[in-house]
């Protein structure tokens, strides 16, 4: 798939795409350890990723959302967080490119 608005090109080999520093993903580290990520939305309150995960089940694409309080530092997985392994990419991305 390819973006006139940004560049973007599928036939680039290594794609840079926004993400936070994987320190600060907060994850139940006890399961999952991170390893790459993809930053879709942040804002001052929200913040949603895509997190590539080390587990003990092998590698896995999970999808995440926290949500911060006013007046608070943490944030907290605010009713989003769970693997994306079995969705059909494919099919997004053809769902993606209809006019």
């Amino acid at each position: 798939m390819n973006c006139p608005k940004c560049g973007y090109s599928d036939e680039d080999e290594d794609v840079h795409l926004p993400k936070s520093d994987l320190k600060d993903y907060s994850i139940k580290r006890d399961y999952y350890q991170p390893i790459d990520a993809l930053d879709v939305k942040k804002t001052s309150q929200t913040w949603e990723a895509f997190v590539k995960c080390d587990s003990n089940y092998g590698i896995k694409i999970r999808f995440y959302r926290w949500k911060k309080e006013k007046n608070t530092v943490e944030w907290k997985v605010s009713g989003a967080n769970f693997d994306v392994d079995g969705w059909d990419i494919d099919k997004i991305k053809r769902f993606l490119e209809k006019r």
